[in-house]
């Protein structure tokens, strides 16, 4: 079969107009994914603050920790500060946060 080069011309032609249809398609469906992530509410570091706690050793009277009958300090959940948080992940279930002292806390969030 034998072609002349306006065939072949437009025979490109085409193929590339399907070629760009395609990606505006899927440039749309990206363009609707990054605006559903973004439309996500953020959480501020006062919330995030809210969800962790950090263990603590309790101690007596004397400021000494006190041991359970097995010979381990007893601990204690404590309330971290907005302002002690330094950066902080929120993640569907869960959320991660790392204060100024250097610590990486985990809380998990109430189910909806």
């Amino acid at each position: 079969m034998r072609h002349d080069s306006a065939t072949l011309l437009l025979e490109d032609h085409d193929v590339t107009e399907a070629v760009k249809d395609k990606d505006q398609k899927n440039q749309e469906t990206n363009d609707e994914k990054a605006a559903g992530a973004k439309a996500k509410p953020k959480m501020t570091a006062a919330q995030a603050a809210k969800f962790v706690k950090r263990m603590v050793p309790v101690k007596d009277e004397k400021g000494k920790v006190v041991m359970d009958k097995d010979n381990n300090p007893k601990t204690r959940a404590e309330a971290i500060e907005a302002e002690e948080v330094m950066s902080f992940a929120d993640h569907e279930d869960h959320v991660v946060v790392v204060t100024t002292s250097g610590e990486k806390l985990h809380g998990e969030k109430p189910a909806k």
